[in-house]
């Protein structure tokens, strides 16, 4: 169950950092269009967090 979430847990992780590259790009290139990276870079981050959690009570 651990390396399960550590694994879910490694894609999220990259998943945040894809679109908040994408999100910084995007906002250089003063494309206002950033509403569904952000939504899902909030997703990433409060799975990541549930995960923390989760792995800190075991």
């Amino acid at each position: 169950m651990v390396i399960i979430a550590l694994l879910i847990g490694l894609i999220f992780a990259s998943l945040f950092v894809v679109n908040m590259v994408s999100i910084i790009k995007k906002v250089a290139d003063k494309n206002e269009k950033t509403a569904l990276n952000t939504f899902i870079c909030c997703l990433s981050l409060m799975y990541l967090w549930c995960s923390l959690v989760f792995l800190s009570s075991l």
